[in-house]
């Protein structure tokens, strides 16, 4: 969610939700901290904010003040940029043309882009197609694409400079 509000250059606040509950059943709180800290050391770490929700408080008050006491050093880092190695592309001119066949299939690329990035720890932000076609690809040593059917000509140009310049497309 973070990464969709960086790239949409969203001004007001970037937030995020985690799931305060033991997995689908919202009325049975999940008593591992470990879930909410990750979530809210994410959202400092991006920038933003982190809200969760129980139906049942009382299974998970216990963790707050630990989650508190551990975030709360970190916080003054609220609002800085996020590092940035790799771009995940989001093409809206793809998603208009495959989307007339299959719908998910550039959301699929994009999500998978962004769990192997995560799983690989590294940072990675998204960029849209005005990116490309303006050439603003030099903050991102890494752009992945995807799939990207829709290509003009003036995107290809900046991606062919993009490898020239020493940048990775995958």
């Amino acid at each position: 969610q973070m990464k969709m509000h960086t790239a949409m250059r969203c001004r007001r606040g970037q937030e995020t939700w985690i799931p305060m509950s033991h997995y689908w059943d919202m009325w049975r709180g999940n008593p591992e901290p470990e879930t909410m800290l990750q979530g809210a050391l994410g959202a400092v770490a991006a920038g933003g904010n982190i809200f969760g929700g129980t139906g049942n408080i009382d299974t998970i008050r216990g963790s707050m003040p630990g989650i508190v006491r551990r975030v709360k050093p970190l916080w003054k880092y609220r609002g800085g940029q996020p590092l940035r190695y790799a771009a995940i592309w989001v093409s809206q001119a793809s998603m208009d043309f495959d989307g007339q066949m299959d719908a998910t299939r550039q959301w699929n690329s994009a999500h998978g882009a962004n769990e192997l990035l995560n799983h690989a720890h590294l940072p990675s932000g998204m960029i849209f197609d005005d990116a490309v076609e303006s050439g603003r690809l030099q903050d991102f040593p890494v752009l992945i694409g995807g799939e990207n059917a829709c290509v003009s000509v003036r995107q290809w140009r900046n991606l062919v400079a993009y490898v020239r310049r020493g940048g990775m497309l995958v």
